[in-house]
């Protein structure tokens, strides 16, 4: 069989609707062999047997295939040229009858074939008239769609020609070689068209292209614009509408626009005499021409063709780049991706589904709301029996856009897009030849694809600073990335998934072993709970940080990492977050069983985060594991011994069980003494919880002899303006708020803060308590309007460094609902706590000691008001609660029986 005679002979016969054998002839002589020639000459005289004959003589095995395909071309062009046809219903009426004959015959499916290849473009084009068309759209539906491009982009212009034909797009007489045909799911934004043709009035060249640093590297419908435009604006070039695909050769296709403007020039003419040519037609042009650069992303390319671009204001020029900088700003057209509706009503229209709006936002947030990707996605739907939800699901659990996906070859694009996509996601040879752009890029896909810090990306990429912003201008100047006004960096997520497949597999991984060792040594912030807005930024990046050094088996950063989010997730008082952090971590712990001491301290930092969230039988279970490792490993006398059982101690103290929490806090104290001595923070610790410990027990006198002890031990040690010496002050400041010596506890609390407020600044959260301390002295003294005051402020100062969703927000709301409470104010006492309530409830879930905490106090304020069912039901919940949470004999569920029974 010829080499591509297929595609020849089928462009062939329709280029003959059109042109006129003459003149196709003339146009392929020098491209085909004798025998196509002669079957040319038998095309021009609609000689079948002569036709016949060329294809039965010179061994062509696959004659039938092509006697097949001019059968099939030559009715189709009948029906087409004949005066029977009066639309694009009459049109396909005629061809459904020939597939309905051919289907009544015997082998014939080569016929088949081409009708199927045929009808199959007209089904994307028209797609209404089709549907209409019931035999045609069902016999469609029952063929496999990735098998009708058997005639690649010979069949797509083919179906352009007809289509442009029947419909009458085409200007007569007008040169005219767009290589693609008007999309009737085109999506314009923002007058788009208008501003366009507002710059080509203008006297210099255009370009359309990104904004500089956008999040992509193409694909944002650039090309598709301009082919729109062309159709809408036809009229106003009556001179003719050029277009050269500049990806390509761009000499050799800017020359080939000799034959489209008819100059008569022979064939073997050098390629600048033809160029040379074309632009003296183009200048002598009378009539308003436009000529078409597509995709000029080439710097060196658009200094080879710029010489032959036409001068006279006849001919304007417009040109698709991403090159940010290759016409002046005040003549680009600069496209960003979608908006969010602006996409999902381009899904509606290639997909045909509407009726799942959370689907379709689904897709186009996973796409980036990138056009290309979403016309991809779209067309794959209309082809496929599935909804929008099932498909988003399919892209998660994928992979956006993965290489399965990108190899369909079914997918018929009306400006290439398919190949686009490709492009798009893949790296320019070029970009990649520089080595500072390489260790960039590779650095970029470590990092999240959002939102990335330049000095951390300076870090990874391991560029000096001169090295590393000339990186940056190059990505930017070919809007692969996108800078936004905090300066910090983001590239487009699908762009982002194909960098790994571009990039050295060495030099990814390298990278990969930075990025994690940066990243890790960053993660201290998160450490500080004043600077929770700084991290939050960084915690993506953290996060994948974190899930890279566990893959790749960095196992210090690792725990790096998984401690620091875990403290971040603490600082925010999201102890469910955390606590997936830290599971995350103990999982990864597994593969590295001889790091005991980790394993100890990492059961240690669970238990702590099991106590806030008021489990408390499963913060003893993770203590008790850490301190049988720490026993094993360094026998039961060792410092890490001491803190397990301190850690018992508060857990058995946050049951109630004071008893058990200074038996476990006493044996800590003697190991540390044996150890350091008397004169050790540490001993302070245990002596300060000794004393908390008693506080609960009623024993304030016991109490406030180890908080002295410990205050003098750090005080010794640290000096008396000390964070540690503070703690010891509130802690006696609230022994003697509890022996009702109100005045001495607000002289303690004022010490605690001025250490504090000098140490910290005054919008420190451990101002905020020494301030709430303060309040609830006042509070006690009945000066509830100073109470209130002091509450405004710990609050103020928790809102600014937590948010208003964060527990500590909540003990300050809960605080001045009391204070109103006692004011008489109760319809503002009960808001404050039900404010309360509704953040405790979504930190802790609906059952904790905290919320029952609030719903106690909502029924305080409800018995002051004197609606005792209502006060009766929130005691009851609240009793319940404390029941689930507490031993028997609890200060607080005896506090919430009291106050039931009081009711009854």
């Amino acid at each position: 069989m010829i080499p591509c005679a297929e595609k020849f002979l089928v462009k062939a016969a329709y280029d003959a609707v059109k042109t006129g054998a003459n003149k196709l002839l003339g146009r392929y002589s020098q491209q085909v062999d004798s025998a196509q020639k002669k079957a040319l000459a038998a095309l021009k005289a609609s000689d079948k047997d002569k036709f016949e004959s060329v294809f039965t003589t010179d061994n062509y095995a696959e004659d039938k295939l092509f006697l097949s395909r001019w059968e099939i071309d030559g009715r189709v062009r009948a029906l087409m040229l004949g005066n029977d046809i009066r639309s694009d219903n009459d049109l396909i009426g005629g061809i459904v009858e020939l597939i309905a004959a051919d289907k009544a015959k015997t082998n014939q499916s080569f016929n088949s074939k081409l009708a199927h290849s045929i009808i199959s473009n007209y089904y994307n084009l028209l797609w209404e008239e089709f549907r209409t068309c019931t035999e045609l759209y069902d016999y469609i539906k029952g063929i496999q769609l990735d098998r009708i491009e058997q005639d690649g982009q010979a069949t797509k212009e083919i179906a352009i020609e007809i289509r442009d034909i029947i419909k009458g797009k085409r200007p007569a007489g007008v040169p005219w070689n767009v290589p693609y045909c008007h999309n009737d799911n085109f999506i314009l934004r923002d007058n788009e068209f208008s501003r366009l043709h507002d710059l080509l009035c203008g006297d210099d060249m255009v370009a359309i292209s990104q904004p500089s640093g956008i999040a992509g590297a193409g694909g944002v419908g650039k090309t598709q614009l301009a082919v729109e435009y062309c159709y809408a604006y036809q009229d106003s070039y009556p001179g003719g509408l050029l277009w050269v695909r500049a990806e390509n050769a761009i000499l050799d296709e800017y020359a080939a626009l000799a034959d489209e403007l008819n100059l008569g020039l022979p064939a073997e003419a050098k390629t600048d005499v033809l160029c040379t040519a074309v632009r003296q037609a183009l200048n002598r042009l009378d009539k308003p021409a436009l000529l078409v650069l597509d995709n000029l992303d080439n710097r060196a390319d658009y200094n080879r063709i710029r010489s032959y671009l036409p001068t006279h204001k006849n001919c304007r020029a417009l040109i698709t780049t991403r090159l940010s900088d290759l016409c002046d700003k005040g003549h680009s057209l600069r496209l960003d991706i979608l908006t969010k509706d602006k996409a999902v009503e381009m899904l509606y229209k290639y997909s045909r589904i509407t009726d799942d709006k959370a689907g379709a936002d689904d897709i186009c947030y996973l796409l980036g709301y990138l056009p290309i990707a979403i016309e991809l996605a779209g067309e794959y739907l209309a082809k496929r029996n599935i909804g929008l939800s099932e498909y988003a699901g399919r892209l998660r659990a994928s992979g956006v856009l993965d290489n399965r996906y990108l190899n369909r070859d079914d997918l018929i694009k009306h400006t290439d897009h398919l190949a686009s996509v490709r492009a798009t996601l893949a790296v320019n040879d070029t970009l990649l030849a520089d080595e500072r752009v390489k260790a960039l890029l590779a650095a970029l896909c470590c990092f999240y694809n959002e939102g990335i810090n330049q000095a951390l990306l300076a870090k990874v990429c391991g560029l000096d600073t001169e090295d590393f912003e000339d990186a940056v201008i190059e990505l930017k100047k070919y809007h692969l990335i996108k800078e936004g006004s905090d300066r910090r960096i983001s590239l487009h997520r699908l762009l982002h998934q194909a960098l790994c497949g571009q990039l050295p597999p060495d030099k990814l991984k390298n990278t990969q072993v930075q990025y994690v060792t940066q990243l890790a040594q960053y993660s201290v912030i998160c450490n500080d709970p004043t600077k929770l807005k700084q991290a939050a930024p960084e915690l993506p990046h953290l996060i994948r940080a974190a899930d890279m050094a566990d893959k790749i088996k960095k196992w210090p950063q690792v725990w790096e990492l998984g401690i620091s989010l875990g403290n971040y997730y603490d600082n925010r008082g999201e102890y469910q977050e955390k606590l997936k952090r830290l599971i995350v971590l103990e999982k990864s712990l597994k593969d590295y069983p001889e790091d005991k001491p980790r394993q100890a301290v990492l059961l240690n930092n669970i238990g702590a985060t099991y106590r806030p969230l008021g489990e408390y039988a499963k913060a003893v279970g993770y203590y008790e594991r850490a301190l049988a490792i720490d026993t094993a490993v360094y026998g039961d006398k060792r410092p890490s011994v001491a803190r397990d059982l301190n850690n018992l101690g508060l857990a058995y103290d946050s049951l109630g069980e004071y008893a058990k929490a200074i038996g476990y806090y006493e044996r800590a104290l003697a190991i540390w003494k044996a150890v350091y001595g008397e004169e050790l923070s540490n001993v302070a610790t245990s002596l300060n919880n000794l004393g908390g410990a008693y506080a609960s027990l009623g024993e304030y006198a016991k109490a406030i002899g180890y908080y002295e002890r410990a205050r003098a031990i750090d005080t010794a040690v640290y000096g008396d303006k000390h964070p540690n010496v503070a703690i010891r002050l509130n802690n006696l400041g609230l022994a003697y708020y509890s022996l009702g010596e109100y005045a001495k506890a607000i002289g303690y609390y004022e010490r605690a803060l001025a250490i504090d407020t000098a140490v910290y600044g005054d919008k420190h959260p451990m101002v905020a308590i020494r301030l709430n301390n303060l309040g609830l002295a006042y509070y006690s003294l009945g000066e509830y309007a100073k109470a209130i005051g002091y509450y405004e402020r710990a609050r103020a100062i928790d809102t600014a460094v937590y948010g208003d969703k964060h527990p500590s927000v909540a003990i300050d709301l809960n605080n001045l609902g009391s204070a109103y409470n006692s004011l008489g104010e109760y319809a503002k006492a009960i808001g404050y706590y039900e404010d309360a309530l509704a953040i405790d409830t979504a930190v802790y879930g609906d059952k904790h000691p905290n919320v029952a905490i609030r719903l106690n106090n909502l029924g305080l304020a409800y018995y002051s008001l004197g609606e005792y069912a209502k006060a009766i039901g929130y005691y009851e919940r609240a009793y319940d609660m404390f029941r689930e949470f507490l031993p028997q004999g609890h200060p607080s569920l005896i506090t919430v029986y009291n106050n039931l029974q009081s009711l009854k």
